[in-house]
């Protein structure tokens, strides 16, 4: 796999229209899901898995930021936790 594609900082591609690319997806993914709740892709996003993930996303991100946060201003390791 070419990780060029997804590498942030150095993926070139990304912020040409990446970043646009990934937004059309998500939204077609989710009108696809909106208009075919029957289908086998809605059907695998609302199982019990992907729901637990996104009840907890939030926090995990809030938690990996306080983490990163306190890390890089007590120990001077910014960039080991990126």
């Amino acid at each position: 796999m070419d990780l060029s594609l997804v590498d942030g900082a150095n993926s070139s591609w990304l912020f040409t229209g990446g970043l646009f690319a990934h937004s059309l997806a998500s939204a077609l993914l989710i009108g696809l899901c909106a208009q075919a709740p029957q289908a086998w892709v809605a059907k695998v996003l609302a199982s019990r898995p992907p729901r637990w993930l996104g009840l907890i996303s939030y926090s995990l991100y809030l938690r990996r930021s306080t983490v990163r946060i306190r890390a890089s201003s007590t120990v001077g390791c910014a960039g080991l936790m990126t």
